[in-house]
This record gives C-alpha cells, sequence and structure tokens, in this order.
C-alpha cells in the first residue's frame, strides 16, 4: 500500500447534483443540509459547471441577485476542470495554483469520481503514508469519532500505530517509527 499519496487516496467520492434549471437557493439548501461546498450542475445527465459557496456568495450575495430565481445555469463556473485520480497531490495543487481554483473534478477516464478540494490537501496532511486512509482525530466536530492513536515520524509523515508497527521505518524519510527496547544479555536465557 506504500507510494505517493495520490488524488484517488483523498478525494470526497459523494458527489450532489443538480439540474441546471434549478435555483441557486435550492444549491444554497443543499449544501447547508449536507455540509458540503460545491454541486455539480447538469444538464441532460452530463456535468456542465459546479456551483460552490464563493459562487453564492460573491455571485448572488454581493450582486444582490435573488437567488430564488436565479438558476444555476446562470451563476455556475464553467467548464468545469479536471484532474485525473491517479495524478499526484502535487500535481493537483499545481493546476489548482495555474487555475487559481479550490477545487478541481477528479476522473476516472471518461467519468468522474469525486472532487479534489483545499480542505482535502489539509486533511490528507491526517493521512496514513502507508496505508493513506485517513487517521481519526478527537474532534469537536465529530464528538462520536473515537480517535485512533498514531505515530508522527520527526519528518512529519504520520502512521496508524498497527501501521507503524507492521512497516517499522519511514517511507519519506526511512528513520525508526518504533522505539525497541532491547534486553540487557544478562536478562536473556543465554546470558
Amino acid at each position: 500500500m506504500s507510494g505517493a499519496l495520490r488524488v484517488r487516496d483523498i478525494i470526497n467520492r459523494k458527489i450532489t447534483r443538480l439540474k441546471e434549471s434549478a435555483s441557486v437557493k435550492e444549491a444554497a439548501d443543499l449544501m447547508l443540509k449536507n455540509n458540503i461546498g460545491s454541486i455539480l450542475v447538469e444538464k441532460k445527465g452530463k456535468s456542465i459547471g459546479i456551483i460552490t459557496e464563493r459562487d453564492v456568495v460573491k455571485k448572488i450575495v454581493a450582486t444582490g441577485l435573488p437567488p430564488t430565481s436565479t438558476k444555476l445555469r446562470d451563476v455556475m463556473s464553467s467548464p468545469l476542470i479536471a484532474i485525473d485520480c491517479n495524478a499526484s497531490i502535487g500535481e493537483a495543487v499545481q493546476l489548482m495554483l495555474r487555475r487559481k481554483v479550490r477545487r478541481l473534478i477528479a476522473t476516472d477516464g471518461e467519468d468522474i469520481v469525486g472532487i479534489f478540494t483545499e480542505r482535502d490537501i489539509v486533511g490528507s496532511f491526517w493521512t496514513c503514508t502507508w496505508c493513506h486512509k485517513r487517521i481519526r482525530r478527537s474532534s469537536l466536530l465529530v464528538p462520536k469519532e473515537k480517535p485512533e492513536f498514531y505515530i508522527t515520524c520527526t519528518c512529519g509523515a504520520r502512521y496508524h500505530s498497527p501501521c507503524a508497527n507492521q512497516i517499522v521505518h519511514c517511507h519519506e524519510c526511512s528513520s525508526s517509527l518504533i522505539e525497541m527496547d532491547y534486553p540487557d544479555p544478562e536478562e536473556t536465557l543465554s546470558g
């Protein structure tokens, strides 16, 4: 499971969609209900754009447009900016910087498989370097979630404790992840 972290390892695979004829109010209500920051906009079953929280603020609230009668097709960001889900996190960050966007559509061939966001990048710092799964932390936002034990290497890479026990050395810098207590020779049977 080792290797560089890829877009596919940290994207949000839950995609919410609305038709282009839906109102901005419907989109904002759906974002609030699902605690998400964007919705893909569709026309005839094909994703043609995206509406984000920032679009709502800049294009609706700041300009005084009525959210109940403004259609998504009139304020969505289009065309979609996509990245292959097998791309590295570094490639995704570079594309976001070049295009001055905060979200990318993650694709696998022609299929949209998720949305990659700035929040995913920050969250990746709490991703196990070995298994690429998120490390659950104690959180006020998700109080029911039990935190997991983890080990942080001197280089900053983080590992679930069981993963660290399995691999022993950091994949980023080769430092020892486990402090071993070796017995003194007189404590062993062979003395």
